[in-house]
């Protein structure tokens, strides 16, 4: 929930959550997932957060990313790609299909435009606005992460 209210530049849609409505999004079925990033610096805590929404339209096998955020410490390290496609590797393997996602530009966030497009997400819409939705067939993306990436998941 602090991570929704602070981050600003990598925020896909930068939507706004309180503890409450976080607790009420795992109550409701939600998959939560935090990123702690450690390097050869250092330990940086928590530093990023997506947030999946599993009920859509009563189809069991699509979800829709709601908020795929990480903090400006980690960026430029490629580690936003790691963390998207372990995500969407673990969402596979529990028998997700498609993907949905969305873009919404704000006067601070212009750097992450592209970032679903980078990551082979189809773009399916994009409004006047430069809002974009997005769809992800899970069968047709490449989800190898490199090798220098140590992801463990607990």
């Amino acid at each position: 929930a602090q991570m929704t209210q602070k981050t600003n530049q990598f925020n896909l849609t930068t939507k706004r959550y309180t503890d409450v409505d976080v607790r009420q999004f795992v109550n409701d079925g939600w998959k939560i997932w935090c990123i702690s990033v450690e390097d050869k610096f250092g330990d940086n805590g928590i530093t990023g957060c997506v947030m999946v929404n599993p009920n859509l339209n009563d189809n069991l096998n699509e979800v829709e990313v709601d908020t795929f955020l990480l903090s400006c410490r980690i960026l430029g390290k490629g580690i936003e790609v790691a963390f998207i496609k372990k995500i969407l590797s673990m969402l596979k393997d529990d028998g997700i299909e498609e993907v949905r996602a969305s873009y919404v530009p704000t006067a601070k966030n212009a750097q992450v435009k592209e970032f679903y497009e980078k990551c082979g997400f189809a773009c399916v819409n994009e409004e006047t606005d430069g809002k974009k939705s997005y769809m992800l067939d899970l069968a047709d993306v490449d989800l190898q992460i490199k090798d220098y990436y140590h992801i463990s998941v607990k």
